[in-house]
């Protein structure tokens, strides 16, 4: 059995990244804790469902949240049939070239580590696999 023996600057980068990664962590929870801390008092029912106006004298999110809530809607009407489309055309009809490629690698990059393997899992799947199973559950050679 081979071991690797690591090295001093492989050790000491590992260690350095956990300190940094907890330090970061510690920082993010250190300021939503204060702001949760000196907010919570000043959220109440009239704070969420007003708008806040300087002729009126209040103050509110529900502008905001309302605004929210019609970005979300209109950028997927539009996101999702420009996605389908895309995704359609790349598999069915283009041809592989260098923009297609590099399409591709972007989409499997942004997608994480799940698109590729699941991407790599249905390449692997070949018909000998498939005909294997269904001999196997008894529908018989083709």
């Amino acid at each position: 059995m081979l071991k690797s023996k690591k090295r001093v600057s492989d050790i000491i980068m590992y260690i350095l990244i956990y300190v940094c990664s907890f330090l970061s962590v510690l920082l993010l929870a250190g300021i939503i804790i204060y702001v949760f801390v000196r907010g919570i008092s000043s959220v109440n029912w009239s704070f969420l469902t007003t708008v806040t106006s300087k002729l009126k004298g209040t103050v509110g999110i529900a502008g905001n949240i309302v605004n929210t809530l019609y970005i979300i809607i209109i950028t997927m009407l539009i996101a999702t049939p420009v996605g389908v489309g895309t995704a359609i055309y790349l598999n069915e009809y283009a041809k592989t070239g260098k923009l297609v490629t590099i399409i591709e690698y972007a989409t499997e990059t942004s997608a994480s580590d799940l698109g590729p393997k699941l991407y790599r899992k249905q390449e692997n799947y070949n018909y000998s696999k498939i005909k294997k199973e269904l001999i196997f559950i008894n529908y018989g050679r083709s």
